[in-house]
């Protein structure tokens, strides 16, 4: 038995399909489109908050390294005035052992 293929039908039978085929492939690469902008957009959110908490980080180190200078100098000038108190009662002393 012998089928008849109609040339006209079987040519629009592959346009439709393909017709589909390239809608499904646009919404395809609509949707990655969508997706790689939104982890663009994640990404740079990211880094902005990456800089702020570098940025916060870097102040309060520069925080410590001030309150350790002064915690450092206090300590020196404690130093300095227990050194000077020592040297005053070792003078009193001897000044009060020559009165003797």
């Amino acid at each position: 038995m012998l089928v008849r293929v109609d040339a006209g039908e079987t040519l629009r039978t592959l346009s439709a399909e393909h017709a589909a085929s390239l809608s499904a492939v646009r919404e395809h690469a609509a949707e990655t489109a969508r997706v790689l902008e939104r982890m663009r957009l994640e990404r740079d959110q990211v880094e902005q908050r990456s800089r702020v908490e570098k940025e916060t980080c870097d102040e309060l180190r520069r925080e410590v390294d001030v309150e350790r200078g002064a915690r450092s100098a206090a300590e020196k000038q404690a130093r300095a005035a227990e050194l000077g108190a020592r040297a005053s009662r070792d003078q009193a002393r001897r000044e009060n052992e020559q009165l003797q």
